[in-house]
């Protein structure tokens, strides 16, 4: 599972990520996530699940690997 996105509560409901990695521990989760709201990134990943990878940067030439790779985006 890949999601992409930045920190923040509207755009791409990273919440609801987390909440669907805790749901399926079993299932790895790659998430990358800026830091564009420093609050909210901190209180989404202050309890990261187990089966959750995540990233602040991932780069330009390296990211479309991570998209070819995801079985779920």
């Amino acid at each position: 599972m890949l999601w992409v996105g930045r920190s923040d509560r509207d755009s791409k409901r990273a919440d609801i990520c987390f909440s669907l990695a805790r749901k399926c521990p079993k299932i790895p989760f790659v998430i990358v996530m800026n830091d564009s709201s420093p609050d909210v990134y901190r209180d989404l990943t202050e309890t990261l699940p187990q089966n959750v990878t995540l990233h602040r940067h991932v780069p330009l030439n390296q990211i479309e690997t991570l998209f070819a790779t995801a079985s779920v985006l």
